[in-house]
């Protein structure tokens, strides 16, 4: 494999926090607009297409970022849904 990017071996590469961070940011979207979060699931696949293709990720790096993104924007969003309404409850 030649990569394009050259990364230190001392660097972890599991998982990707480029996927990570592009999959929990259109997972936050997507629980607030359908539409929207299509369109930045559409950007999250083709920056972890590209981690793949400079070779710095393989793709079990970059399901793993998935699964990742995937999970902290559904904590977000159950916190903020149900916690959130607990806290206003107590301030009243």
């Amino acid at each position: 494999i030649q990569q394009l990017i050259s990364m230190s071996p001392d660097i972890s590469s599991f998982p990707s926090g480029h996927a990570s961070v592009a999959f929990a940011l259109a997972f936050a979207v997507w629980y607030a607009d359908r539409v929207w979060g299509w369109v930045f699931f559409a950007a999250a696949a083709a920056i972890s297409a590209g981690r793949v293709f400079v070779g710095v990720h393989f793709p079990l790096d970059i399901l793993g970022g998935f699964l990742v993104g995937w999970f902290a924007a559904w904590a977000v969003q159950w916190i903020e849904k149900g916690e959130w309404r607990k806290v206003g409850r107590v301030l009243r």
